[in-house]
C-alpha cells in the first residue's frame, strides 16, 4: 500500500513525485518501490540515469538487473505489467494511479564495487537514488520519499528529513539532481560527530570487522577535516562521511563525492593497506565538495545531463588538483609525514608513464567510454587523471610559490577561484587557464601546454630540483637542501 503522511515542510503541488519504499519487506536483495504522480496521464515513461556526476561512464546501470517486475496500477484498482526499454519504465496508459516495481541491490552482501551502487541487506541499506528512483525528463519535480524501516536501523546522511516515528522517515528533495546528491545509509552503524567552528561533520561507518580501528581512523579524519575547513572559503553546514567496510572494491578503496556527503568504501582484504589510505580517500572526496568540481566548475559540469552526459577538458583539475590538495592537507594535518607524501608522489610518477594528454581525453571521456574497468588499457588511461593530474598540481604549486617568492601558493589560487564562483556561479571551460594565470600572478602556460595539452613526462626528481631539494634516500624518502625556507610544505 502506498500512503503518505502530511508534512509542514513543503507545500505540495501536482509536480510532486510521491515515493514509498519499504525496507522491512526487502527480500533476495530487492526492496519494493511505489511511485504516485498526479500527471501520469501526461508522460510516456520514467527514466533512470545513463550517467551520474563523478562516475566517468556513459552507461552505469545494468537496467535489467536494477528494476524488476514493473507494474502499472490503475485508478479502478486493476494492475498490469508494463515494459522496460533502454533505462525507461513505459507508462502511456490513461488512468494510471501509481507505478510499482522491485529495486534490486547491485551487490551481494557488502561487496560494493561501485560507490554509486546499492546495498539491501538485513543490517545495511545503502540508498543511492540513481539505482532506485527514476526521473521525468525535462521536468523539475519535487520528491517526497516515505521510508518504512526496522526500528533498530540507524540513519546517516544529509538529506532533508522528517522523523515520524521509530520506523517511518519522510525524505525530501527539490529536484532530481538534489536527490541524487543526497544518498542515505540505514544500518547497524557507528556514528561520530564533531564540530569545525559552527559546522557539523558526521562520520558513520558500517560494522563489519573487529580488525578495523574506528577511533584511530576517526581521529585522523578529524585532523584532515579541520585543516581542509581552515583553507576553504566554502564549507557546508553539515557534512557526512558514509563509510562501508568489509567488501570488494577497486584498488582497495573507492568513493563518490557529493556536495554535503560522500560514499566511501574500504576493502579490508587488501594486503598491506596503509592506515593512512582510508583518511586520504575521505579527504579527496571532501576536496571535491569544498573546492572542485562540486563548487568550482565549468558551466558544462554544473548543468550535468543525466541522459546525455557531457564533459569538458578539465578533468585534470577536477580530479588531479583535488588529489594533490588531499595529499597536501594530509601532510599539513599530520596524517602523513613528508616521507610518506613523497612516496605517494613517487608512486604517482610511475603510475603515469603512459604520457596521456589529459586535455583531449577529458573532453571525450563519456563518448569514448573510458570505463568499464574490464578494459585495462582504458582504465590505466583514466588513472592518469589522478596520478598525472596530482603531479601537475604539485608543479603548479611549486611554480607559483617560486615565482612569487613564497607569497602565494596553489591554495591561494583555489581560494580566489572560490570567490569567483561565489560571484559568477561557474567558469567558461576555455577560460580556466587564464584564471589560473590571473589569480596566481604567474605565467603557467608552459605547464599547461607541456603536461596537460601534451603528454610530456613528469619526474619527481625534476620537480624537487626546481626548489633546491635533492633526494638522498628513497626508503624512506630523505631530502637535503631547501628553497627559501621549509614553509612551502605547510602553505
Amino acid at each position: 500500500m502506498c500512503y503518505f503522511i502530511c508534512s509542514p515542510l513543503y507545500t505540495y503541488a501536482n509536480d510532486t513525485l510521491y515515493v514509498s519504499i519499504n525496507l522491512k519487506k526487502h527480500k533476495n536483495r530487492t526492496i519494493p518501490v511505489e511511485i504516485k504522480y498526479d500527471k501520469f496521464d501526461s508522460i510516456k515513461f520514467l527514466e533512470f540515469p545513463r550517467a551520474v556526476p563523478g562516475c566517468y561512464r556513459n552507461d552505469i546501470t545494468n537496467f535489467n538487473k536494477v528494476v524488476l517486475n514493473p507494474k502499472v496500477c490503475f485508478e479502478n484498482g486493476k494492475i498490469k505489467k508494463t515494459k522496460k526499454r533502454r533505462k525507461k519504465i513505459l507508462i502511456n496508459k490513461k488512468g494510471t494511479e501509481k507505478i510499482s516495481y522491485l529495486a534490486q541491490s547491485t551487490t551481494k552482501d557488502y561487496k560494493l564495487t561501485n560507490p554509486e551502487g546499492s546495498i539491501f541487506s538485513d543490517t545495511l541499506f545503502l540508498l543511492n537514488w540513481n539505482r532506485i528512483i527514476p526521473y521525468i525528463k525535462g521536468k523539475q519535480n519535487i520528491y517526497k520519499i516515505q521510508i518504512t524501516k526496522p526500528q533498530y536501523l540507524k540513519y546517516a546522511g544529509t538529506i532533508k528529513r522528517e522523523i515520524i516515528n521509530d520506523t517511518l522517515d519522510i525524505l525530501y528533495a527539490d529536484n532530481y539532481n538534489q536527490l541524487f546528491h543526497h544518498p542515505v545509509l540505514y544500518g547497524d552503524l557507528e556514528i561520530y560527530t564533531f564540530k569545525v567552528k559552527d559546522k557539523t561533520v558526521e562520520f558513520a561507518i558500517s560494522k563489519g570487522s573487529n580488525n578495523f580501528d574506528v577511533k584511530k581512523h576517526f581521529n585522523k579524519v578529524q585532523n584532515a577535516v579541520n585543516r581542509a575547513y581552515e583553507i576553504s572559503l566554502h564549507n557546508p553546514e553539515r557534512y557526512s562521511f558514509l563509510n562501508i567496510i568489509s567488501h570488494k572494491s577497486f584498488f582497495g578503496g573507492s568513493a563518490l563525492e557529493h556536495p554535503s556527503c560522500s560514499v566511501n568504501a574500504l576493502d579490508l582484504e587488501v594486503e598491506k593497506y596503509s592506515e593512512n589510505d582510508f583518511c586520504h580517500i575521505l579527504t579527496h572526496e571532501l576536496c571535491h565538495a569544498l573546492f572542485t568540481p562540486l563548487y568550482v566548475r565549468s558551466k558544462t559540469i554544473q548543468n550535468f545531463n543525466y541522459t546525455n552526459p557531457q564533459s569538458d577538458p578539465h578533468l585534470w583539475f577536477y580530479e588531479g588538483i583535488a588529489e594533490y590538495l588531499a595529499q597536501k592537507i594530509c601532510l599539513q594535518s599530520g596524517v602523513k609525514n613528508l616521507s610518506e607524501f613523497l612516496e605517494d608522489m613517487n608512486t604517482a610518477q610511475f603510475s603515469s608513464l603512459r604520457l596521456t594528454p589529459l586535455y583531449r581525453m577529458s573532453k571525450k571521456i563519456y563518448n569514448r567510454n573510458v570505463l568499464p574497468l574490464s578494459r585495462p588499457i582504458r582504465l590505466m588511461k583514466y588513472a592518469d587523471v589522478y596520478s598525472r593530474g596530482c603531479l601537475i598540481g604539485w608543479l603548479i604549486d611549486i611554480e607559483i610559490y617560486k615565482k612569487t617568492n613564497g607569497k602565494l601558493s596553489l591554495i591561494d589560487v583555489i581560494q580566489r577561484l572560490q570567490r569567483n564562483h561565489q560571484k559568477n556561479g561557474y567558469f567558461n571551460e576555455n577560460e580556466l587557464f587564464d584564471l589560473f594565470c590571473k589569480y596566481s600572478e604567474v605565467d603557467l602556460y608552459p605547464i599547461f601546454n607541456n603536461y596537460i595539452k601534451k603528454g610530456t613526462r613528469i619526474r619527481v626528481k625534476d620537480i624537487l630540483d626546481k626548489i633546491g631539494y635533492q633526494i638522498v634516500d628513497s626508503k624512506p624518502f630523505k631530502l637535503k637542501g631547501k628553497y627559501i625556507d621549509d614553509q612551502f610544505w605547510m602553505r
